[in-house]
C-alpha cells in the first residue's frame, strides 16, 4: 500500500512537477490549489500520511493553515512539510513546528528524500 500525500500548492506548474514526482516514485497523490481546499479535502476526512504546503499564498496562506490544522485535534498530528524561498515568513513562525521545509526552487531528489523521511517518521 502507498503512502498519500497531500500536495497544496498555488502554482500549477509547481503543484505539478511535485505530484508526478511523487505519483512516479509510487505515492498516491491529491492535489490542492489552495490552502483553503486543501482544508476543505481534509475537514471532509482525508488523511494523508503528509502534507507539502506552499507557505506564500494569498489570501489564506500556509500560516493560516498550519494554525487551523493544529487547533483541529482530528487533523493537528499530520505532518507538514512546508515548501518555501521566503526564509523571513518561516523564521517568523517558529511556533507553528514544522515536520520539514523544502527552499524553493526545488530540487527532485531533495523533496523525494525529504517526503520519505518525513513519511517514514509519521508511521
Amino acid at each position: 500500500m502507498s503512502e498519500l500525500v497531500l500536495v497544496i500548492e498555488d502554482d500549477e506548474d509547481i503543484r505539478e512537477i511535485v505530484c508526478e514526482l511523487l505519483d512516479v516514485r509510487g505515492y498516491d497523490v491529491v492535489a490542492a490549489r489552495s490552502a483553503r481546499l486543501g482544508m476543505s479535502i481534509l475537514e471532509a476526512g482525508l488523511r494523508p500520511a503528509l502534507i507539502l504546503l506552499d507557505l506564500r499564498m494569498a489570501g489564506f496562506n500556509g500560516v493560516d493553515f498550519r494554525r487551523a490544522q493544529l487547533a483541529n485535534p482530528a487533523l493537528r498530528r499530520i505532518p507538514v512539510v512546508v515548501m518555501t524561498a521566503d526564509a523571513e515568513l518561516l523564521a517568523a513562525h517558529p511556533d507553528l513546528a514544522w515536520d520539514g521545509v523544502l527552499k524553493k526552487p526545488l530540487v527532485a531528489e531533495t523533496v523525494i528524500t525529504c517526503v520519505a523521511d518525513a513519511v517514514r517518521r509519521s508511521t
